[in-house]
């Protein structure tokens, strides 16, 4: 029989505020999964949460109180946090160190937790390992993983820089892609103009039905790995 793990352990800063209310959200999950079960247990608990939590994570069906809470979980009905989370004073009284480890980790939950419930951590990278308990082939693998306020992306490696990522601008024809050349329109891909994630926010997508989409072309090293 083969055991397999996830395993992670990253640190990162909070505000003293986000660090309340990541502990408030710790122990509210912990009793989830140790008995709060009818709808009634739920809404008592949550009248006691602190404003905010309540701020965060208000209350839209008194049927299901926590059902904000719930949702950053892969399975709602378990919402376990999957890892250990340690607090340790920062260097100004402001501040927490909070050090996140485990070996039976769901690295994307931990990830959208600190996403949401400590915003002051954004942003920031950690890395991750799938291993077993016995060697066998491909039982060895892993990956990172950057925690953005708008989302969650993984990375191809540590030092990836994701607003260097190259895009192109596409659009579906009868005949298939077409790829935006900014000289001269439409075209195929080897002749599109290439963009890069930070020139999102500047560049206007042409009028095209259906609707224009950008595109992200894969990491040059992946071509390389392609290749060898």
């Amino acid at each position: 029989m083969t055991d397999y793990y996830t395993s992670l352990c990253f640190g990162v800063r909070i505000n003293a505020i986000d660090a309340a209310l990541l502990r408030e959200v710790e122990e509210l999950c912990a009793d989830l999964g140790n008995g709060l079960v009818t709808a009634d247990q739920e809404a008592k608990r949550y009248s006691g949460m602190s404003d905010a939590f309540r701020t965060l994570f208000p209350m839209r069906d008194r049927q299901a109180p926590f059902a904000g809470v719930r949702s950053l979980f892969t399975d709602p009905d378990y919402p376990v946090i999957s890892a250990d989370l340690i607090y340790a004073e920062g260097s100004e009284d402001t501040e927490v160190d909070l050090y996140v480890s485990g070996n039976q980790a769901d690295p994307w939950e931990i990830a959208n937790m600190l996403r949401v419930v400590a915003p002051s951590s954004l942003p920031f990278r950690f890395g991750y390992a799938c291993t077993a308990s016995r060697m066998h082939l491909d039982s060895q693998s892993g990956g990172e993983i950057e925690v953005r306020a708008d989302r969650i992306v993984h990375l191809a490696d540590m030092g990836e820089d994701i607003d260097a990522h190259a895009l192109v601008i596409a659009a579906s024809h009868e005949e298939g892609l077409s790829f935006w050349n900014a000289e001269a329109g439409w075209s195929e891909l080897k002749s599109a103009t290439v963009y890069k994630e930070r020139d999102r926010a500047s560049v206007t997508l042409p009028l095209h039905t259906p609707p224009a989409v950008w595109m992200q072309l894969p990491p040059r090293h992946a071509f390389f790995e392609v290749l060898s």
